[in-house]
């Protein structure tokens, strides 16, 4: 099951070094907020095709259910938030 979404894990991780070297180079305002909103997509994405493929295998009832569901959630809105703040940032970005 896992192996189902290892692409999309390893896509974003690609994203992310390139995306980090580009913004290391390259940096001026603009070009940051959109290269951080692309990140973040392919942040969200990667969580959210885990989350397709939960249920984790723990051994703890309490960790497999309760933690592992609230942990992939919070991580999803939290991405999506970021997402929405740097597109704000962008928008409103003052030369």
């Amino acid at each position: 099951m896992l192996y189902e979404i290892l692409w999309i894990v390893n896509l974003s991780i690609i994203a992310a070094i390139i995306g980090n070297i580009l913004l290391l180079v390259y940096h001026p305002e603009w070009f940051r907020h959109i290269g951080r909103i692309i990140l973040n997509i392919f942040a969200f994405i990667a969580v959210y095709f885990l989350y397709k493929v939960f249920p984790f295998n723990f051994n703890n009832f309490i960790l497999n259910t309760g933690l592992s569901i609230l942990l992939l959630l919070l991580g999803l809105i939290g991405l999506f938030i970021a997402i929405i703040v740097e597109s704000f940032q962008l928008v409103n970005n003052k030369p």
